[in-house]
């Protein structure tokens, strides 16, 4: 069950009311966020490494100067930001570093993409799980940065919440979210290519930071470089969290035994020994090989994501690292 807080007020995270996942969509045992954790992400920003046009109300900052200087929000100080937006107003009254958030930055596009196929829904812990807590989490740090947040799940069709903004709009995510089911065989590749006709679009479209959470299960890692170049081409720029179950890098069972598609259903009988476990690997390494170059070769931020290892660890290390959170 994930602690996940229902409002948020520039008084931080004191007397925050908390939203708890209905039993019914409860996917198994997952780790709690505590009030210490959300402090954490607080402090994150998404960083989108594509030039975009001015435009009002967020605070990604523009490469273009604008002169316009109508206050729009207040978000927490960070480091390297100019001293002189600070509000001492509200310093004085919350004991908080603030800083003003003006016209002159622009409005970010953030698109958060879900694998909902069956694959997903598998592990201990599941990767379906992982993947929903750190759909959510990133969405708690676009809202916070007054981003333009959609959420799109990539079933059998494609079901999206959004556009969302505003610190207020976090309980929709949630309730979003806890209605996530695995949706059966999907085609990723297929689902992606689809998606610049939901990009925005205009006389000065911002260039969309989209960021897609999947095993990336595919039969050859060569048509999800076809999609990904046809989300390029539209002016997107994305980033990549590749989730691994510690069972998929470290099967455990010798013996006879079924194979069961998650997706098709198909059963393969296989009898596993320590040969048959170290080609696996091989073939596991290779694999995970390929799909890390075909996100190279473009360009990509790719970060693979463990669900033995906490959502905490994952923004705080692993998005850090590759730049897409700083």
């Amino acid at each position: 069950m994930v602690r996940i807080p229902l409002s948020l007020t520039a008084r931080g995270k004191a007397g925050i009311a908390r939203l708890w996942r209905h039993p019914e969509s409860q996917r198994g045992s997952t780790a709690r966020l505590s009030e210490r954790d959300w402090h954490q992400f607080d402090r994150l920003a998404l960083v989108t490494r594509r030039p975009a046009t001015a435009g009002p109300g967020g605070e990604h900052r523009s490469r273009l100067r604008t002169p316009a200087i109508d206050f729009f929000d207040h978000r927490a100080y960070q480091v390297g930001d100019d001293p002189r937006w600070i509000d001492w107003n509200v310093y004085g009254r919350l004991g908080t570093l603030q800083v003003k958030v003006t016209e002159a930055e622009e409005r970010l596009h953030l698109f958060l993409l879900l694998d909902c196929s069956a694959s997903m829904d598998w592990g201990e812990p599941s990767k379906l799980d992982r993947a929903v807590e750190a759909i959510t989490a990133l969405a708690y740090v676009g809202l916070r940065q007054a981003a333009v947040v959609r959420i799109v799940c990539l079933g059998q069709q494609l079901r999206a919440l959004g556009p969302l903004t505003g610190r207020t709009q976090f309980p929709e995510v949630i309730r979003f979210l806890a209605s996530v089911e695995s949706a059966g065989q999907v085609a990723l590749a297929e689902m992606l290519s689809r998606l610049p006709a939901t990009l925005p679009r205009g006389a000065h479209p911002t260039m969309p930071l989209l960021v897609l959470v999947s095993d990336l299960l595919v039969a050859d890692p060569r048509s999800l470089g076809e999609a990904f170049d046809v989300l390029l081409r539209a002016g997107a720029d994305l980033a990549v969290i590749h989730v691994l179950s510690p069972q998929e890098e470290a099967p455990d069972p010798l013996g006879e035994v079924e194979l069961v598609d998650a997706e098709t259903g198909e059963i393969l009988d296989i009898g596993l020994n320590f040969e048959a476990i170290a080609a696996y690997r091989d073939r596991l390494a290779s694999w995970l090989d390929e799909i890390e170059r075909v996100c190279a070769q473009r360009g990509l931020r790719y970060a693979r994501a463990r669900t033995d290892r906490s959502i905490q660890s994952l923004l705080i290390e692993d998005l850090r690292r590759v730049q897409l959170l700083r």
